[in-house]
């Protein structure tokens, strides 16, 4: 098959590095009941590799048995705790430029060792280890105000992501994917965190008339008033030295 044979020698670097690899449609199919099942969507039977790495010689015979050569990778630790931050710029157009951006001036050593891949929908996946932690489940970052679908997110444990030279993916920056510590990990996620421009709306619960009634007074004006946090300084050797009209301090 002169196809897989041009694009297996990529396939087999990340399978040398430890990822484990899957097999995935390059191309819509139909089930026997005539379902229509997508592109990058992975064959029956992947979830035994979240545990386990397939052998060059049996990727070789699945990609040529279902007609492939798209492929991905699966993200946690059956890959040396594999994460991908997934950047979807037609979800929210220019959120790759403020990212990169930040990441280049807050933690220039650290991007400059990233690896990203570049989608063929114009979005950008950020890919890394983690060298002394786990990879966190799939998780949605950040959405632009007013948008359903979410602009930035995670692949972790359970998930997946495909990669090059499947189906116009390519490689964008960086040679290997980089060991980096939970510290940088955990930095690189709160940045994303904090472009979300959606805000939760908590619904608040009104109390109960009964709730509401269960102190005489307010807590925190009651513990103010009483006593026994002065005898409790006195009694450890504290010592008030100004008693204000508000407050007191002791020392």
């Amino acid at each position: 098959m002169q196809d897989l044979a041009a694009v297996f020698g990529q396939v087999q670097e990340l399978l040398s590095a430890g990822i484990s690899i899957i097999p995935v449609r390059d191309r819509p199919t139909t089930s026997p009941s005539g379902t229509v099942i997508g592109a990058k969507v992975a064959y029956s039977g992947w979830k035994k590799y979240q545990s386990e790495i397939i052998t060059k010689e049996q990727l070789w015979l699945e990609m040529e048995h279902f007609d492939t050569t798209a492929i991905a990778m699966i993200c946690g630790a059956v890959s040396g705790n594999l994460e991908i931050i997934d950047i979807d710029c037609k979800h929210w157009s220019g959120i790759d430029a403020r990212l990169f951006a930040d990441l280049k001036q807050i933690y220039p050593d650290l991007f400059a060792r990233l690896r990203i891949h570049k989608t063929p929908s114009g979005g950008y996946h950020i890919l890394y280890r983690i060298a002394d932690g786990k990879a966190g489940n799939n998780q949605k970052l950040a959405w632009k105000k007013d948008n359903k679908e979410c602009g930035i997110e995670t692949r972790g444990e359970g998930g997946y992501a495909l990669a090059p030279p499947s189906l116009g993916y390519s490689i964008h920056l960086g040679a290997t994917i980089p060991l980096i510590t939970q510290i940088e990990r955990d930095s690189i996620i709160n940045l994303c965190i904090s472009y979300n421009e959606k805000i939760k709306v908590v619904n608040t619960t009104t109390p109960t008339a009964a709730s509401f009634d269960y102190y005489d007074e307010n807590p925190f004006d009651h513990f103010n008033g009483s006593p026994e946090a002065e005898s409790f300084l006195d009694q450890h050797g504290y010592v008030l030295f100004n008693d204000h009209a508000n407050y007191k301090r002791w020392a």
